[in-house]
C-alpha cells in the first residue's frame, strides 16, 4: 500500500514537472512573441508612447482648440453686436460657407 501511495506521488510530481515546462514554453514561445507584436504595432496610439504624438495626446489638443475657437466666437459675436447693425448670421454646419456682410 505504501508504495502505491510514492508511486501516486511520483507521477504526481511528474505530471505537475512536465505541465509547468509545457507552461513555461507557452508563454516564452507563442505568448511572449504575439505580446512584442501587438505593442510594436500599437505603439502609435498608445498614450506617452512617443512624447505627445499619440492619438489620446491629439484628441487632448483638439478638444483645447475647440474651446479656445468656442471663446473666440463669443468674442466676435459680442463685438458685432456693438459694432454692426446686424450681426452676421452663422452657419449652422460645418460645410456651409459664412454670408459675407
Amino acid at each position: 500500500m505504501t508504495q502505491v501511495i510514492i508511486d501516486a506521488g511520483a507521477v504526481a510530481a511528474a505530471l505537475i514537472a512536465i505541465l509547468t515546462f509545457l507552461g513555461l514554453v507557452v508563454r516564452w514561445v507563442i505568448v511572449k512573441p504575439i505580446q512584442a507584436y501587438i505593442d510594436k504595432a500599437t505603439y502609435q496610439i498608445q498614450p506617452h508612447a512617443n512624447g505627445g504624438k499619440s492619438l489620446p495626446d491629439a484628441v487632448r489638443a483638439i478638444s483645447e482648440i475647440k474651446g479656445h475657437l468656442q471663446a473666440l466666437d463669443g468674442r466676435i459675436e459680442a463685438i458685432e453686436a456693438k459694432v454692426c447693425k446686424e450681426p452676421r448670421k452663422r452657419p449652422k454646419k460645418a460645410s456651409e460657407s459664412p454670408e459675407i456682410p
